[in-house]
């Protein structure tokens, strides 16, 4: 089998497990919040990428650090500390620019605005950074194994497009059955994975390590919970699109910012 066929096979097999374990498991969930089942098929998906990685590898006779798992901090600190500052930008700017767009409708949250509260947004960081080591479960898989295989066969940008699409439909039963106007759930993710994309690949290719790339993925996946702003239900339901539509600008701000980074480097990437 070539080494394309190969690839997309993984990719293909990828796919249809993790949907598989989506489905069953929030299937399980809505049934029941506290089935044991639900939540290991649901981190059975998680890490399937991951799984799928580490098999082709050894069916490959080739070692688990081609995954780029060795950290690498000593070399690239500067790039894990990118990674942290831009995940916190994307973060809280996505939460506080509604303000500007519907200011009768959404206000600050005074009792956040304090000391302590950011208190809780370094120590969050910090849990988050933590945290990434579950996120090399998807990491591992999309940065350590796919893309490169993909970037080597397509080349960057042609491979950045096609893991965007890659990635969006590995969360597609998981969208489905979460409920809302799927359509505009499979294109809100597939463009924020397409602009998040090119600052994973950015931080990836500088420590030549999938942790900067996993530490983005966890910080913009956790730290939405801490919120300087506050809206009812009703007002969200509502407004459901355009309300995502305006949180997708930061994304996209700073993806285009690292597109062009990655432009700038082309020289010594594969295009």
């Amino acid at each position: 089998m070539s080494k394309k066929k190969e690839l997309w096979t993984a990719i293909l097999v990828c796919l249809i497990i993790t949907n598989i374990c989506w489905y069953v498991g929030y299937s399980m969930h809505i049934k029941d919040e506290g089935n044991i089942a639900a939540v290991i098929f649901i981190y059975l998906a998680s890490f399937m990428p991951a799984i799928t990685a580490v098999v082709m590898c050894k069916k490959n006779k080739e070692k688990v650090q081609t995954l780029l798992i060795n950290p690498n901090i000593k070399k690239s600190g500067k790039i894990y500390l990118i990674a942290i500052l831009t995940s916190l930008f994307i973060v809280y700017a996505s939460d506080l620019l509604p303000l500007l767009f519907f200011p009768n409708d959404i206000a600050l949250v005074p009792e956040n605005l304090t000391i302590i509260f950011l208190g809780k947004i370094i120590v969050f960081t910090f849990l988050s950074t933590i945290e990434s080591i579950g996120l090399l479960g998807e990491e591992l898989g999309w940065m350590g194994y796919f893309f490169p295989g993909l970037e080597k066969e397509y080349g960057t940008f042609p491979a950045i497009f096609m893991i965007a699409i890659i990635r969006t439909l590995w969360h597609l039963a998981a969208l489905i059955l979460m409920g809302g106007v799927v359509w505009f759930s499979v294109l809100n993710l597939f463009v924020s994975n397409f602009m998040l994309q090119s600052t994973l690949v950015y931080v990836t290719k500088k420590s030549n390590s999938v942790f900067p790339a996993a530490i983005v993925h966890a910080i913009t996946n956790i730290l939405v919970i801490l919120s300087f702003v506050t809206y009812s239900d009703e007002f969200y339901n509502a407004n459901l699109i355009k309300f995502n539509l305006v949180q997708l600008i930061p994304i996209i701000v700073v993806g285009t910012i690292y597109y062009i980074l990655l432009y700038k480097d082309k020289k010594d990437m594969n295009f």
